[in-house]
């Protein structure tokens, strides 16, 4: 709660001297005590740090992701979850750089997303650290039963074609396979996730 107060006097103090400059910033939800703030939608949208329909109030998505990502971050960090280097980080640092048509573009975007270039390398790294933890977590790699593999196949047979063609299950058991591991995983993780927000202070102000 102190973090809270803090940072809603900080706000309130900064605002006289600057707000006729620029627009207040607004909190959006308190995550276990970390403020998450509407300029972060905003960077979080600009960079697209994190997948969101674009065609269905991204906005929302993207702070419903953030709230996700922060108690991730969290439990990353109870695990104390390091990063073995910064090949990494460099590679997806150049992936976003890469974006832009030039280095002024991108300086450019990234001064009108309210962030520096240290906290995209801070963003990447978390997001690293927390993609680490759910592979070793909910890793992939476990044997499955024939019968589960069928069953996800008559489930899921109009789905599986290729050229417009249904495929037997015989020519589509790794497909199937790798499908059915992908989504029993992502179940996984939003167990993991829900059990997260159970345990954990979770307040929006809305966006």
């Amino acid at each position: 709660m102190l973090r809270i107060t803090l940072a809603l006097i900080a706000i309130v103090l900064v605002y006289p001297y600057f707000g006729w400059a620029q627009t207040l910033d607004r909190i959006l939800a308190v995550v276990s005590g970390h403020v998450i703030l509407a300029s972060d939608v905003r960077a979080f949208l600009e960079f697209d740090l994190i997948n969101v329909d674009r065609d269905a109030d991204a906005e929302h998505q993207m702070l419903e992701k953030l709230i996700s990502r922060r108690l991730a971050i969290e439990e990353v960090n109870r695990y104390q979850v390091g990063l073995q280097s910064n090949d990494r980080i460099e590679y997806d640092l150049a992936l976003l750089e890469n974006r832009f048509e030039t280095k002024e573009d991108f300086t450019t975007a990234l001064g009108n997303s309210g962030l520096i270039y240290d906290d995209l390398i801070q963003i990447l790294q978390d997001d690293a650290r927390v993609e680490i933890y759910i592979d070793e977590r909910f890793g992939m790699d476990r044997d499955v039963e024939e019968t589960e593999l069928r069953a996800y196949y008559e489930l899921k047979t109009d789905e599986i074609v290729e050229n417009g063609r249904q495929l037997a299950f015989q020519e589509a058991r790794d497909v199937v396979r790798d499908r059915f591991l992908s989504e029993e995983r992502e179940a996984r993780v939003d167990e993991w996730l829900a059990t997260l927000f159970r345990r954990s202070e979770v307040i929006r102000f809305g966006n």
